[in-house]
């Protein structure tokens, strides 16, 4: 039976492949953007673009560990893209994470201080 939940203790106990695991994962931030987005005061929304970066973030660091493949990367950042009114600071951000391999130090608080402001 599948599991009704993604909970884990280690690592080793995936139950799925880790491209499932953040396909789920993406799902379950789309989920929490789309249920509040329709519930928050307009003031609160730059909380959400927050929750959009920290998520890709979250992708691109799978990525650069090399549980992600460049096209997994692309095709959950392109869902996260998605989302209801995503900031101009967000798309220039999967952009920018797209062509980089690696981690750049400071990036993502950059990129959380341009969504708290609403860039």
């Amino acid at each position: 039976a599948d599991p009704d939940c993604f909970y884990r203790i280690s690592n080793d106990r995936k139950t799925v492949s880790e491209f499932e695991f953040y396909n789920n994962w993406v799902d379950s931030v789309l989920l929490y953007i789309n249920h509040f987005e329709s519930i928050i005061d307009q003031s609160l929304y730059v909380e959400l673009s927050r929750t959009a970066v920290y998520a890709i973030f979250e992708l691109h660091n799978a990525r650069v560990k090399g549980n992600l493949t460049k096209q997994q990367f692309i095709l959950l950042s392109s869902m996260l893209i998605e989302q209801p009114r995503p900031t101009t600071s967000f798309r220039i951000a999967v952009k920018l994470l797209i062509i980089l391999p690696y981690h750049v130090p400071g990036l993502r608080k950059m990129f959380l201080v341009l969504a708290s402001v609403g860039i």
